[in-house]
């Protein structure tokens, strides 16, 4: 099983597990739409997954990384090779 913590606007967290052919889907419920990957702000060997149209739709900020907008998905990397 994969494991995907999400980071919401409203500064609550979630958990979601699911299996490799899930994932894309997942991950694009837990965003909200396309998803596209933000490296460099995330802890080693994880990858932030945001919304892709995050900005064109005017989400809200994350408490957690203020200049990022909308929930964010957290995956570790070799989850997505």
């Amino acid at each position: 099983m994969i494991n995907i913590a999400i980071l919401k606007t409203d500064g609550s967290t979630e958990r979601k597990q699911c299996t490799s052919d899930e994932v894309l889907k997942t991950l694009q419920d837990a965003v909200g739409g396309y998803i596209e990957i933000v490296r460099g702000v995330c802890p080693p060997d994880y990858l932030c997954i945001v919304n892709e149209d995050g900005l064109r739709l005017q989400l809200e900020p994350n408490p957690y990384l203020p200049h990022i907008v909308g929930d964010i998905a957290l995956i570790k990397e070799k989850d997505m090779e």
